[in-house]
């Protein structure tokens, strides 16, 4: 008669290819992906006219009342607001150099707004810039040359960084609030990923502008 060895009574080390393995059970349950690739495209469903991701012809009031044909952008990932002289070809305004807050100076070419810097968009002309503007326009001011009429219609201030603004006028009448209304959707939409992410990921993003490489960032 045979005998036959028992197994040991008791759990077994796991064999040695297993061990430092996880089961799924011992994955956290709130394993969601990543918050910088969500956060970074966050905006990216928002839907914006073609002719604003090329940009649409407006009236600039600089900061001494005189007024300027600029072009407004949005950025493809809709976090950028610029403002150029001139218009910019397909595909090149992600290499615009973006400026959080310039000094806005008649002299810039080029401005770029991050949109969670803007605090507000208020129609109208409620800003110093556009009274100088309306007082360079009067009769025998020195500057009405350099000045064009300004309908208050067609008129919005986009405030950012406290009390910084950028005056605008729309050249066609009825584009004014179908841009604002894209720029406070936009703004909306950033508002409710920002608090779903915090503050130290909105800040971050900063930094991604500069070091990203890859179409997942």
């Amino acid at each position: 008669m045979s005998c036959t060895r028992s197994s040991p009574v008791g759990p077994q080390p796991p064999p040695p290819s297993m061990r430092g393995a996880t089961s799924p059970t011992d994955m956290p349950s709130n394993n969601f992906p990543p918050l910088r690739p969500t956060f970074k495209s966050s905006l990216a469903n928002v839907p914006v006219p073609a002719k604003l991701l090329e940009g649409v012809s407006v009236v600039k009031v600089g900061t001494s009342g005189k007024t300027k044909k600029s072009f407004l952008t949005v950025s493809a990932d809709r976090f950028t607001v610029y403002i150029t002289t001139s218009k910019v070809k397909r595909g090149k305004i992600g290499s615009l150099k973006r400026v959080i807050s310039g000094n806005g100076g008649d002299g810039q070419s080029e401005r770029a707004i991050d949109i969670g810097s803007i605090d507000r968009i208020q129609k109208g002309q409620i800003t110093h810039k556009f009274e100088l503007a309306r007082k360079s326009i009067s009769i025998g001011s020195p500057r009405r040359s350099r000045c064009m009429p300004l309908d208050p219609n067609r008129c919005f201030s986009i405030m950012f960084r406290g009390e910084r603004t950028l005056d605008l006028m729309t050249e066609e009448f009825d584009n004014r609030d179908e841009i604002l209304d894209i720029l406070n959707k936009i703004l909306e939409v950033y508002q409710s990923a920002k608090s779903q992410v915090g503050n130290d990921v909105a800040l971050l993003r900063y930094i991604w502008i500069d070091v990203d490489k890859t179409p997942t960032i």
